[in-house]
């Protein structure tokens, strides 16, 4: 009886080493090599027990044994067994009938004292939480890389919301959704409104700078008209030139004959010249000495000529130059003009697209207002910049692994998780993820598991594995 009682126990622990829950699992041949221990103890120990104890007369009996009624009782059995099975099979379907209305539950509270520290804890969690929020289900998802990227962000989006929009899932967190919706700010929708609200904001500047081009446009105007001044003067100094190059002709032409004729005066004197020279006392006499200074002054004449050959020289080229000079000047205030007229053309046109952008963008965070109000997450994106974000790598520590090839999806159910119905979602969640991650670049995994996050449970690890 004890070893026929003990190995069916012990088969009926060893079954639940065939669970899917690997709390279950796990429990199954511990718990029968523990039964079949103590079975072997009752065969052995027991009746070692006993005989040691009777040699002693401590297990004698001390009154007299009545074995009048199971006699009886085995009389009946042996002479009227097809009644007796009978009515031994109606009490049994009297205690099957309490069978349909068993619902099973995995809920541990109700099997420890409700004064232990643990459970008064518990209790109080769930005044304020629910069962499926503070006995989550986790998910966890490997790859061969690492996905601290924009690019695996979106898959990793797209397994949450795969997960979140099937039966029975009250909430789904992850580093794309660490409160259980989509980050603020990351839906296309807004960032595309974001682009036109600093385009409003610069435009403004853009409008100051409009009106710089219209200030640039008059100082065009004004000179082109100094220009058109500069050249009527041009041609006056032209005139004038030419008027001077004429007298300097003029002047060397008198200076060469004055330079002949002192030359002849010279020539006479120069007998009398050498006196005033050779004289050593010519400097203290005025007379003298004033008359020295005149044989000095033509010896200058000279020099004049010779200076006045280099200036009508001069004056020619500049005669020669100065045409030229002036010719330059209409071409100047005709590119100027064009360039007056092109501004003036661009400044309208420019003035008509952001008079058209102001009409379009009088409020153009409005969408992405709308879109973060409605936490529609059927337009993810995460750009490269969030990942500098201090926020957003905290939530990297808490979701994803330090290599950041592991993450970590957190998620509740509807209603209580230690239920029938609550295990099995597990099913459910591991399908939503292998479909979610159908036509990615994560290869479809070999093994998937699902672990509650109440429990302590060991994964296998095959890149990428779901567990």
């Amino acid at each position: 009886m004890i070893l026929g009682s003990g190995l069916t126990i012990a088969g009926a622990m060893y079954c639940l080493s065939f669970a899917r829950l690997p709390y279950f699992n796990t429990l199954g041949p511990p718990c029968a090599i523990g039964m079949l221990v103590a079975v072997f103890a009752a065969l052995t120990l027991g009746p070692a027990v006993l005989a040691i104890g009777s040699f002693f007369k401590l297990f004698d009996p001390k009154r007299r044994l009545n074995t009048r009624r199971w006699r009886r009782v085995g009389t009946a059995i042996v002479r009227w067994p097809g009644p007796v099975l009978a009515a031994t099979c109606v009490i049994a379907f009297i205690g099957l009938l309490a069978l349909p209305s068993y619902k099973t539950t995995y809920d541990l509270r109700k099997f420890m004292p409700a004064s232990m520290p643990s459970n008064v804890g518990d209790a109080a969690a769930g005044r304020h939480f629910s069962r499926a929020r503070l006995n989550p289900e986790v998910l966890m998802v490997e790859t061969d890389h690492d996905m601290r990227n924009p690019v695996d962000m979106l898959v990793l989006d797209k397994i949450a919301k795969n997960i979140y929009h099937s039966r029975g899932i009250e909430q789904v967190k992850s580093i794309t959704r660490p409160l259980g919706t989509t980050i603020k700010h990351t839906s296309i929708p807004f960032i595309i409104s974001m682009q036109g609200v600093s385009n409003t904001e610069n435009m403004q500047f853009m409008k100051a700078r409009m009106d710089d081009m219209l200030i640039q446009v008059k100082a065009m105007d004004v000179s082109i008209a100094t220009m058109h001044t500069m050249y009527e003067l041009m041609g006056e100094v032209i005139d004038n030139t030419v008027d001077m190059d004429h007298l300097t002709h003029d002047l060397s032409n008198i200076t060469n004959t004055l330079r002949d004729h002192i030359a002849d005066f010279e020539d006479f004197f120069r007998p009398i010249r050498s006196y005033f020279y050779w004289d050593k006392h010519c400097y203290d006499i005025p007379v003298c000495w004033s008359i020295r200074s005149i044989f000095d002054m033509i010896d200058n004449v000279d020099q004049m000529s010779e200076k006045l050959e280099y200036l009508v020289t001069d004056m020619d080229i500049l005669v020669k130059l100065l045409p030229q000079m002036r010719a330059q000047i209409p071409p100047m205030i005709n590119t100027m003009t064009i360039m007056r007229d092109m501004l003036v053309v661009w400044h309208g046109t420019l003035q008509s697209f952001y008079d058209q952008s102001d009409t379009g963008s009088k409020d153009p965070g409005a969408m992405g207002r709308v879109f973060d109000a409605a936490q529609i997450d059927d337009s993810f994106y995460l750009p490269q910049s969030a990942f500098k974000n201090p926020d957003f790598q905290r939530g990297l520590k808490m979701f994803l692994s330090p290599d950041g090839k592991a993450a970590r999806f957190i998620i509740a159910l509807e209603g209580d998780p230690a239920t029938s119905a609550g295990i099995a979602r597990v099913e459910q969640i591991k399908d939503e993820a292998r479909e979610a991650i159908k036509g990615t670049p994560y290869r479809v995994p070999r093994s998937i598991w699902v672990a509650p996050r109440r429990r302590s449970t060991t994964s296998k690890r095959p890149p990428p594995t779901i567990c």
